[in-house]
């Protein structure tokens, strides 16, 4: 559904969401803050627990979309950076699940319009700016059911999919460098950022002459995923 501040000037130094299907837990708001604080970090989220349609725990053993949800947040620990690993998918899991100073969302301009892709490209986004935070404790009940996004597999969505990411990639390689010196870009990460790019079937979505100038030139870090 909608989020109220993109109707709304909120008040306040940070901005947490909330999908009216999910939940947060005692603990979130206090646990997310200290976190923002402590690293003096943009934007973050936490790990998700997924619950079923009663608010029950959802065990990942006998439910593909919550493990779906889990194998996508355990993905961030196989690339070099939180931002890097944007480009497999959105390991916040959902909008709800993420915080965020309002200077932030107003420098990004809150999300774009798309339907099922909205939160990841946002996410990417902030990743230009700076890299999240991740509080490692599940502080944001997701509930999982058949009319979840991350579960769609139909033709809309991975049209959506591809026009977003190949918009980012030719946004994000826009310029010669953003205010995150570890943004996912071609120019920091090169054939790295390929290489998280090839793990999926997204890299058909880069733009070949910025794929060509990649494999040409290499990356300022040298990472590899």
């Amino acid at each position: 559904g909608d989020y109220l501040l993109e109707r709304e000037d909120p008040r306040g130094e940070f901005i947490q969401l909330l999908h009216p299907d999910d939940r947060l837990r005692p603990r979130r708001i206090e646990a997310m803050l200290g976190a923002l604080l402590g690293s003096d970090a943009e934007w973050g989220f936490a790990r998700v627990a997924p619950i079923d349609r009663s608010g029950q725990p959802c065990a990942r053993a006998a439910d593909a979309r919550a493990a779906a949800v889990v194998a996508l947040q355990d993905g961030i620990m196989m690339a070099p950076t939180p931002g890097l690993s944007m480009l497999r998918g959105n390991p916040a899991i959902s909008g709800g699940n993420l915080m965020f100073r309002k200077r932030l969302w107003k420098t990004l301009g809150g999300f774009r319009d798309y339907r099922y892709t909205r939160d990841w490209e946002f996410c990417l986004r902030a990743a230009l700016a700076c890299e999240p935070v991740l509080v490692s404790e599940p502080l944001y009940e997701y509930r999982v059911h058949a009319g979840n996004t991350i579960s769609e597999a139909d033709s809309g969505m991975r049209d959506e999919r591809g026009r977003m990411l190949a918009s980012f990639v030719e946004y994000a390689n826009s310029r010669p460098a953003w205010a995150n010196p570890f943004a996912p870009t071609l120019g920091n990460w090169g054939d790295g950022m390929l290489a998280v790019l090839g793990a999926t079937d997204l890299l058909r979505h880069v733009p070949r002459a910025a794929l060509e100038r990649a494999l040409s030139t290499g990356s300022r870090h040298g990472a590899s995923a």
